[in-house]
């Protein structure tokens, strides 16, 4: 009864299921969600462990989400190795190239939301990436606003830019 009520809502228009749920529905793929957020720490593991789960999302006709906060400034110092970071928007590349290859449930490109926090040093090379219409085609890019940020626009006052270790 509950079921029958719901798939009778649908043709008046009252709401519609997301992409995934209509592709996927009754089929061997039985991934129904859209949009999944991925954690990415600073550490190699963690950016391509969350670079294969972001292709088996998109395999499934899912889209993604990822902070890139935590990642290390471009040119910081990495201590285990003594070289010199690539910085967020490499690895932001490494994923939209992903998303190129892995079609969405086979059917249509991948959809993601790439966001940086406006106190990482990297923020205006982030702000300025999507002024080249060729990179990035497959990112939405947003900025994140801390409220503190807010507070210290409209009391006139400097913030400071911290990398990956000093973001709260």
């Amino acid at each position: 009864q509950l079921a029958f009520k719901y798939f009778q809502t649908l043709p008046q228009g009252y709401w519609m299921c997301s992409s995934p749920f209509l592709m996927n529905a009754g089929t061997q793929t039985p991934m129904l969600s859209a949009c999944f957020v991925l954690g990415i720490e600073d550490e190699m593991t963690s950016i391509f462990g969350t670079l294969y789960d972001a292709a088996m999302v998109h395999k499934s006709g899912g889209g993604t989400g990822f902070d890139l906060s935590k990642l290390r400034s471009k040119g910081s110092t990495i201590g285990t190795t003594g070289g010199v970071a690539s910085g967020p928007l490499s690895f932001l590349r490494l994923y939209d190239l992903e998303s190129d290859v892995v079609k969405q449930g086979g059917r249509r490109r991948a959809a993601n939301m790439g966001a940086l926090r406006i106190d990482h040093p990297d923020i205006l090379e982030f702000i300025d990436a999507k002024r080249d219409k060729s990179k990035f085609t497959n990112f939405n890019l947003s900025v994140i606003i801390p409220n503190w940020f807010m507070g210290a626009v409209e009391s006139g006052l400097n913030y400071p830019l911290k990398d990956h270790k000093g973001i709260e």
